[in-house]
Parts: C-alpha cells; structure tokens; sequence
C-alpha cells in the first residue's frame, strides 16, 4: 500500500495502480486498495474506470459512505448528474 500511496503523491498514476492491483491480487477483500485504484484513475481523468474502483470498495465494505464522495467526483466528468 506505501509504495502505491508513494507514487500516488508523486502522480505516477499508471505506477500507483498497478501497485495497487499486486495488493488486490494478494487482499482482494482490502477495500482501501480498490479506493486508492479509484483516486490514481481520477488522476488520469479515467472517470469510468474510477466509478468501477469505487464501486468495488464499496461492496467491500459496510459503510458505503467511504468512497461515495470520491464516486460523486466523477459524475460531473461522466456528466451523471444525478445520483
């Protein structure tokens, strides 16, 4: 998760997600993961793929709450405007 949060900081999105993808494949049921895939997406104005990350860790997780707002920050790229 550090490395991935390092490159996050940094903006290397591209090395931030997959970073993030080797700990999906090693936790698939750590939802900061798919949270963090979700923000490095939005970086690299990949809105659609954002929503998807989002929506995973919200499964993963009992308090929907936790990535909704990051989910809601792509609707006005998407132009989803309602929610």
């Amino acid at each position: 998760m550090e490395q991935g949060l390092s490159y996050y900081k940094a903006e290397q999105y591209a090395d931030a997600i997959a970073a993030f993808d080797s700990l999906i494949q090693l936790t698939p049921d750590y939802a900061g993961a798919d949270f963090n895939t979700g923000n490095a997406l939005v970086g690299m104005g990949r809105y659609e793929e954002a929503v998807a990350a989002y929506d995973q860790a919200i499964r993963l997780v009992q308090k929907p709450e936790t990535s909704s707002d990051s989910l809601r920050s792509c609707f006005v790229p998407l132009q989803i405007l309602s929610w």
